[in-house]
């Protein structure tokens, strides 16, 4: 049964089960067994009902809540679906992020690390190093591409 949900009926809720606000249409709180508190929107788009996640309780309040439940209702009420649209946004930043090379990284940490060597030649030995065993092998490879067996190929002749 729908209730105006209160701050203090929500902290106080010890059962399991779904809640929804009759203030806001379509915002529910559920309660996990575990009692972990979240709030999703429920929606229905082409035919059929979606929940999206507004984020846990009480990171997110209820009055962020009902205000972030009208700001996507509001873009269905457009026809713009939220979760294609959250989609969307998440791949143009996946693409829009720099890709970070291996020996860019390192050549940087050498860099940063330079000031605490008390003799230069520390930096001159990890230049040589990086760029005599692991730039042939992953120097222009992504970082976040690089896996456990590349650094083998790395290290296993050297040992």
């Amino acid at each position: 049964m729908p209730t105006t949900l209160t701050d203090a009926f929500i902290k106080n809720l010890s059962t399991p089960g779904r809640y929804t606000d009759a203030a806001t249409a379509g915002l529910n709180l559920q309660v996990k067994p575990n009692l972990g508190k979240y709030w999703a929107l429920r929606y229905v788009c082409g035919g059929k009902r979606q929940d999206i996640s507004l984020g846990a309780y009480p990171t997110v309040t209820l009055k962020e809540a009902r205000a972030r439940a009208t700001d996507l209702r509001c873009q269905i009420n457009k026809g713009v679906e939220p979760k294609a649209a959250w989609r969307t946004s998440r791949e143009v930043q996946e693409q829009t992020t720099q890709v970070v090379f291996f020996a860019d990284y390192a050549a940087q940490c050498i860099a940063a690390k330079r000031p605490e060597w008390r003799n230069p030649k520390h930096a001159a030995q990890w230049t040589s190093t990086i760029e005599r065993f692991a730039n042939p092998v992953i120097g222009n490879m992504p970082i976040d591409t690089i896996a456990m067996e590349d650094i083998l190929r790395i290290l296993n002749p050297i040992w």
